[in-house]
């Protein structure tokens, strides 16, 4: 036997094995395409999810920040005495919960809470103002210095919306959510 005929009888016999090999491996080669697939897949789902609650706890903010900017007089009165349609008390309930959600599902990011913390707290001297606004035993100078709070607040709140919609948009563009 020469060695060109051993070479060859021995790549032969390779050859065979590679082939019962390759049946062998091609099951759990797709088995393993289909769970990098699924995986990939489930991150997505897992991104998707996180934007929705994302963007939920920014619209609830935008809901009560208008909530809270175009209330008339009589739904403030009505909110401190527990009548009315109550908008004013789910809106700062919501806003309150969108609030503590923030916490978890933006990297713990102190900001974003202090700008909804901020515009709570001014939401409260336009509630305080919209209560006086009619009350005529009110000195004019004490209007006068509540109704500049008033704008003040308004204006503050304004500042608050811009604020947290430009800190959320890592959070909240697709290009980020997005591979």
């Amino acid at each position: 036997m020469t060695t060109d005929t051993a070479i060859t009888e021995l790549l032969s016999a390779y050859k065979v094995l590679i082939d019962k090999l390759d049946l062998a491996l091609l099951p759990s080669g797709v088995i393993a395409l289909f769970a990098i697939q699924q995986y990939r897949v489930n991150k997505l789902n897992l991104r998707l999810g996180l934007y929705s609650k994302r963007y939920a706890v920014f619209k609830q903010f935008l809901v009560f920040t208008k909530v809270v900017c175009e209330s008339s007089w009589q739904e403030w009165v009505d909110h401190d005495r527990d009548q009315g349609s109550g908008k004013i008390r789910d809106a700062y309930a919501k806003v309150m919960t969108a609030r503590e959600e923030a916490e978890f599902l933006f990297d713990y990011n102190d900001e974003i809470t202090q700008i909804i913390d901020k515009a709570r707290s001014e939401s409260l001297h336009v509630g305080l103002w919209m209560r006086n606004s009619n009350n005529l035993t009110m000195a004019a100078d004490q209007k006068q210095v509540l109704s500049n709070r008033h704008k003040e607040a308004l204006v503050n709140i304004d500042h608050a919306k811009s604020a947290l919609r430009s800190k959320l948009e890592k959070y909240l563009s697709f290009r980020y959510v997005l591979p």
